[in-house]
């Protein structure tokens, strides 16, 4: 911790001055007698419903009113909330960083670091968490290791997406909107109790657009969003001691905006005569159309049995089924030259039980055992050839093969693991209490492929000693230790070290060789250290809540492109250190005015990296994959600041309406993608959005107006590089749209 204070410390003064954006989190009728005082924040970040205040941990809590005002649609989204938090897509992958800590991997077999939960529930499947939000209570965002009660491979941290409760009385509620690029937004919500004691609640949501993305060759349009959700939720409490839940989540995305659009003019290989190369910004020249689409179906079954007034018996079993599908144009050019496509399947099934206190005392605990199934299938993953790129099946089966041909590799990864865990926290004193927690975790992972030639004909050719047929299982003890003080009855400090583990696995496409079966990677773990401090300042009028941490981050999983083979394949990139503070603000100036910020000032860098696979530009203009030493580079994906300031102002107009003024801008000091600065970075950028809504007298009806991106900043969100050169995807440039509804 010396550490972390004396090269961070330094900078706290400045972050405390900045305002936060936590006063966009879950929003509960507060006891304060000041009717103009702050509104107590709910979370369950340690599985019980707690004030934020009164957790030692740090989690920003965002509701679904805040990711309205902020034009926030996805999960995506949510990085202009949450200062620490970088996220984007890939294909149909979510991808999310806290604290410098992901993964930019989207293969099906390989679960992200920071782990996604829905309802509490862990969702396997990286395209399964990239959903429109619809209509929600709130997302917690927990950040930091979660080695005791989230332990699901949560080392960087967990995102929590909580759904709506039915509740005692008629409820429903609807709106509908029009956007840029002719986006039509649609969600409504509906809670009728049946009995006295069944209630029922379903909602649902549809967004649909056109692309912002030229189309050269075509004369469409690349980056249109189709997406809708349908959910269903019971919930049954015969009694006091009994309540029953039952939910089923059935949502499907295509939105093909996360595909690479375009080649970066003056670094891609020259082309023959006469094929079109898109470079512009918001331009594509495909041959074809991309297809992303991913659906899931998602059922959870809960059950709480009181044993006692004190304590509680909890089950929760999940099934889910994720499936996707991506077929892209490798090259980006209107030549036949080269495709990927690939077919994706994820089945999971999961149980966990705990029994947990619930009452009073000076010691509150939870025990539970957790049971996780999950198999994960590519069927499959192909790669087409229609001219040669340097890339010639014969080299590999010593077949020859007639132009186009597909290289397909079917793999099936299944998952089994068991976890058993324990957390307790003791009150030393009326002041003082100590936080203990343990996990033990058992994955056991497995890998079956097959190379496949495809000729023109349609004939698939095995190819021999292209397979695999392996397993291993991943054993490790993580644990969470923490003491808090309170200082008094609004300011709380507390130190905490967490472990954090995220079991190894294989590469789908990892094959057999002469000296045997493929290595699996090493599992990640993550140590961390953090202190913070949470209060509430003048008569509840202002929040502040600061965290720094200190993390030991060992044998991280990159990607990576072989030079031989141009695949992408994975591997363990040594150590790495991460250190930083965040800092949170919510000021209530009166009953109109609330003003908000947060800032995450980060460093994050290899200790030791040798033999980094990155790309650099070729003699002719195309992307080289090489080697180099990264030690001391940063971590990709990890800025070194990021900030975000907000306001709201509401006005009183005659006759009982009311005018509702959200506005927010977000800073992000860019990136790397790639371990080494260069043709892959990021530079910094910011996002400006605002909101104007008018209410009705009786809060029924309304009507908003809004834009996103309003400096019309242009700015690329993702970038590759290959055999080809190096290519890019651009944000959306400045939208704005209006929508009605109602509330009753």
């Amino acid at each position: 911790m010396k550490h972390l204070v004396m090269k961070a410390g330094g900078r706290a003064c400045l972050l405390v001055a900045l305002m936060s954006t936590s006063a966009l989190a879950q929003q509960q009728p507060a006891a304060a007698p000041d009717p103009v005082g702050l509104e107590d924040i709910v979370v369950t970040a340690q599985k019980r419903s707690e004030n934020l205040q009164d957790v030692p941990i740090a989690v920003s809590a965002v509701t679904e009113q805040a990711l309205t005002n902020a034009n926030i649609r996805s999960t995506v989204g949510l990085q202009v909330a949450v200062p620490g938090l970088v996220a984007y897509q890939t294909v149909t992958s979510f991808q999310p960083f806290i604290r410098g800590v992901g993964s930019n991997i989207s293969s099906v077999a390989y679960e992200s670091p920071v782990a996604v939960y829905l309802d509490g529930v862990y969702l396997s499947s990286k395209s399964s968490a990239l959903f429109d939000l619809g209509t929600i209570d709130r997302i917690e965002v927990i950040k930091g290791p979660q080695g005791t009660l989230f332990g699901r491979n949560a080392t960087g941290g967990a995102v929590n997406v909580v759904t709506r409760q039915p509740g005692n009385s008629i409820a429903y509620g609807a709106e509908l909107g029009y956007g840029r690029y002719n986006e039509i937004a649609a969600k409504g919500y509906v809670s009728v109790p049946i009995t006295d004691t069944l209630r029922l609640a379903a909602s649902g949501s549809y967004r649909n657009d056109d692309g912002y993305i030229r189309d050269i060759v075509g004369g469409g349009t690349v980056g249109d969003v189709n997406n809708y959700a349908a959910m269903a939720k019971l919930a049954w409490a015969p009694s006091d001691r009994v309540d029953v839940e039952a939910t089923y989540l059935r949502y499907r995305t295509e939105n093909n905006a996360g595909v690479l659009t375009h080649n970066i003019k003056g670094m891609h290989a020259p082309f023959p005569a006469g094929v079109i190369n898109a470079t512009g910004n918001y331009q594509s020249s495909f041959d074809f159309v991309p297809e992303i689409s991913s659906k899931a179906q998602i059922a959870i079954g809960k059950i709480r049995y009181g044993l006692s007034d004190r304590i509680d018996l909890i089950s929760t079993t999940a099934y889910q089924d994720a499936r996707a599908v991506i077929t892209v144009d490798a090259d980006r050019t209107s030549a036949p030259s080269q495709f990927a496509f690939q077919a994706e399947r994820s089945r999971t099934f999961s149980e966990e039980l705990q029994l947990a206190s619930n009452g009073g005392g000076d010691l509150t605990w939870i025990l539970g055992l957790f049971y996780y199934k999950n198999v994960a299938r590519i069927e499959p993953s192909a790669f087409s050839v229609g001219v040669s790129h340097g890339f010639d099946p014969a080299t590999l089966s010593g077949t020859p093969f007639v132009a186009p041909y597909f290289a397909p590799t079917r793999a099936r990864m299944p998952t089994q693991a068991r976890a058993v865990y324990a957390q307790a926290t003791y009150s030393l004193t009326d002041m003082d209490r100590i936080t203990v927690g343990l996990r033990y975790s058992a994955d056991r992972k497995g890998l079956r492929n097959q190379m496949y030639y495809v000729d023109r004909t349609g004939a698939e050719i095995p190819v021999a000693g292209r397979s695999a047929d392996t397993r291993r299982t991943f054993k490790k003890l993580t644990w969470r230790l923490a003491y808090d003080h309170k200082f008094n009855d609004d300011v709380l400090g507390y130190l905490s070290y967490n472990r954090g583990f995220k079991s190894g696995g294989y590469v789908p496409t990892a094959f057999a060789t002469p000296a045997g079966q493929p290595a699996a990677l090493n599992p990640e773990v993550l140590d961390a250290y953090e202190i913070g401090l949470k209060s509430e300042l003048f008569d509840r009028r202002a929040r502040l809540n600061v965290a720094g941490f200190f993390y030991k981050y060992n044998d991280i999983t990159v990607q990576f492109v072989d030079p031989v083979t141009v695949q992408s394949q994975l591997r363990n990139a040594a150590k790495s250190e991460i250190y930083g503070i965040d800092s949170d603000l919510t000021v209530v100036v009166n009953d109109r005015i609330n003003l908000r910020a947060s800032a995450t000032y980060l460093h994050a860098e290899y200790r030791k990296f040798e033999n980094a696979a990155v790309f650099v530009p070729g003699p002719t203009g195309s992307a080289v994959a090489t080697s180099r030493d990264a030690s001391g580079a940063d971590l990709t994906f990890a800025p070194e600041w990021t900030v975000s300031l907000g306001f709201d102002y509401k006005a009183i107009l005659s006759g009982g309406s009311s005018l509702l003024f959200s506005s927010s801008y977000y800073y992000n000091a860019g990136f790397d993608t790639q371990p080494l600065e260069g043709p892959l970075s990021i530079p910094s950028w910011s996002n400006v959005t605002a909101s104007l809504t008018w209410r009705a007298a009786n809060d029924r009806y309304f009507v908003r107006v809004w834009g996103d991106n309003l400096t019309n900043e242009k700015r690329a969100m993702y970038t590759f590089g290959n055999g080809f050169g190096f290519s890019e995807v651009f944000a959306k440039p400045v939208t704005y749209g209006a929508s009605i509804g109602f509330n009753f």
